[in-house]
């Protein structure tokens, strides 16, 4: 069974951008009084991307809606150490306010591979997702069908967050489309988090924790990325060790 949250957790926040991370922050600020022991962040940088804006003529949409030319590798790779460089400002200054040991490093990667891989030794993963909402909705619990500490989790993120939990049921696994219809009922909700735990489920590995993030559309909050169960991998090794 997945340890309690009332008990002190190590949380791991995790995202490919500081707009993404910005949000995972905000959320752990929320959530670190009464939960965290330790602090950690990894940045993912995807070895993708790289590739396909150093091809010619590569452009990309602003977040006005115009095309743009796309930066070089050189200008990506300022924008991405600067971007690195906020998120760890950023979880300093929280770990600093709690009196938390905090953590940070940057991987390169697909991004949730390089988080599941990251988060092995941590007892919670967030997941960081820009704000898409303009009003704060549920916190929506992917409910588990075994014990887990999941729906304790999902009601101490609603009540930092002044909201309410609401508790999705999976449809049989053996129902056509059964993945599908729990996404789509995600992705009605405009959550503010996500709560799932990937060892019980009813969501398990990383293709359909991938899914779940796009989705979603909000961070996501990951228990049992340690469990063998929840992405078919044994662990990692330790967590980074880092300045706190």
């Amino acid at each position: 069974m997945t340890r309690a949250p009332r008990q002190r957790q190590r949380i791991l926040i995790g995202a490919g951008s500081f707009a993404d991370a910005e949000s995972a922050l905000q959320l752990a600020e929320r959530i670190a009084g009464p939960l965290a022991s330790d602090l950690g962040g990894v940045m993912i940088e995807d070895r993708r991307l790289a590739e396909l804006l150093g091809q010619p003529g590569y452009r990309i949409v602003t977040a006005a809606g115009t095309l743009a030319p796309a930066p070089s590798r050189p200008e990506l790779q300022r924008l991405v150490a600067a971007q690195a460089r906020a998120f760890e400002a950023g979880l300093a200054r929280l770990a600093a306010a709690r009196a938390l040991h905090w953590s940070f490093e940057r991987r390169a990667g697909e991004l949730v591979s390089s988080l599941c891989a990251a988060a092995h030794g941590w007892d919670l993963l967030v997941v960081g997702h820009r704000a898409l909402h303009r009003r704060l909705g549920p916190v929506v619990l992917l409910s588990p069908p075994a014990a887990s500490a999941a729906p304790a989790l999902a009601e101490t993120v609603a009540t930092a967050l002044h909201s309410h939990v609401v508790a999705l049921d999976a449809p049989a696994p053996d129902s056509p489309g059964a993945e599908a219809a729990l996404l789509d009922a995600v992705s009605r909700r405009h959550a503010a988090a996500v709560v799932l735990d990937l060892g019980t489920g009813p969501l398990h590995g990383e293709e359909q924790l991938r899914h779940l993030i796009e989705a979603a559309r909000c961070p996501v909050l990951v228990l049992g990325v340690d469990r063998p169960e929840a992405t078919g991998a044994a662990p990692a090794g330790n967590p980074p060790n880092g300045a706190g």
